[in-house]
C-alpha cells in the first residue's frame, strides 16, 4: 500500500460543525461523530469546512478533542469560518491554528480510498478560501488558478487509474437559497448566487468539474440540496451535494447532514 492509500473502506462526509470554545456546546456534536465513528467504523471522515465557529484558540482545541479518534483517517477542507470572526475575517494566527489542527490529527488531502464496492475513490481536498485580510471579501470563496489544477490533476489520475474522483470543498458552487429549477447549468448561466457567500469562480470551477468528477460534496450554505446530471462537457454523471450542517435540529440529520461514499 502507498503513502497516501488508506486500508479504510467507504467516506463519511459531514459539513459545518462550527466548534465553539464551550465544551457544553459541543455535545451534539461529540454525539453526533460518535454515532458515525459506530455506524461506519471502517471508514474516514471527511469534514466540508468551518470546522471551528471563529478560528479562535479554544475552538480549535474542542475540534482537536472530538476529532482526535479519528487521527490519521480523516479529511477537513478549509472554511471562512475556520479564519476569523464569524467567517468574515481572515487572520494570520488562524491560519496557524489550523495548520497545528492538521498536523495534530494527521489529515490529508489527496488520497485514494478503498471501496467497499470494489471501485475505489480519489478523494482530492479543495481550498475555497480567500486569503485576504480585508473585510470586504464577505462570505465570499474562490477556487483560484492552482486550487484548479489540482482538481485537474486528480480527475485526470483517477481516470487513468479507472477509480472515481470525490472533490471535497467548503464554498458551494451553486446558490441553494436561491435554487429552484433543479437545473445546475441555469443557476450557474444565470448567475444566481447570493453576493456575500458566493465562490466567485463558481462557473470555471463547474465547467472544469462537471461531468468529469464523479462527486463534490461542499457546506457552507447550511442547506441539504443536491445536482444530478451529465452535462454536455463530460461523460461522468456528477452529483453535487450541498449539505446541511452537522448542528442540524432535524431528527434525520444521518440524511441531511451526512453523505457515505461507498
Amino acid at each position: 500500500m502507498s503513502k497516501n492509500e488508506f486500508e479504510p473502506v467507504g467516506i463519511v462526509c459531514v459539513a459545518d460543525p462550527h466548534f465553539h470554545a464551550d465544551p457544553a456546546e459541543n455535545k451534539i456534536l461529540e454525539e453526533r461523530i460518535t454515532a458515525l465513528m459506530t455506524k461506519y467504523p471502517g471508514s474516514i471522515l471527511a469534514i466540508a469546512g468551518d470546522i471551528t465557529d471563529n478560528g479562535k484558540v479554544e475552538e480549535y482545541r474542542e475540534a482537536l478533542r472530538v476529532l482526535l479518534p479519528w487521527k490519521g483517517r480523516i479529511f477537513l477542507a478549509q472554511g471562512n469560518h475556520d479564519f476569523g470572526f464569524q467567517g468574515l475575517t481572515w487572520e494570520p494566527e488562524a491560519v496557524k491554528r489550523w495548520l497545528q489542527l492538521g498536523s495534530a490529527l494527521e489529515i490529508q488531502v489527496d488520497s485514494i480510498i478503498k471501496s467497499s464496492t470494489g471501485t475505489p475513490w480519489w478523494l482530492c481536498v479543495i481550498d475555497s478560501t480567500i486569503a485576504d485580510e480585508s473585510i470586504l471579501n464577505l462570505a465570499q470563496g474562490e477556487v483560484g488558478e492552482a486550487e484548479m489544477n489540482r482538481a485537474r490533476h486528480a480527475i485526470k489520475m483517477a481516470h487513468r487509474l479507472g477509480i472515481r474522483v470525490a472533490l471535497l470543498m467548503h464554498h458551494t458552487p451553486v446558490d441553494s437559497i436561491r435554487q429552484s429549477s433543479k437545473n445546475l447549468w441555469d443557476e450557474i448561466e444565470n448567475g444566481f448566487q447570493d453576493w456575500a457567500e458566493k465562490l466567485r469562480d463558481s462557473s470555471a470551477f463547474l465547467k472544469m468539474a462537471y461531468g468529469k468528477a464523479d462527486c463534490i460534496v461542499a457546506g457552507h450554505t447550511h442547506r441539504n440540496n443536491a445536482w444530478t446530471s451529465t452535462p454536455a462537457s463530460g461523460s461522468t454523471t456528477t452529483l453535487l451535494r450541498s449539505l446541511g450542517d452537522l448542528r442540524t435540529k432535524d431528527a434525520d440529520w444521518m440524511d441531511s447532514a451526512v453523505l457515505v461514499l461507498v
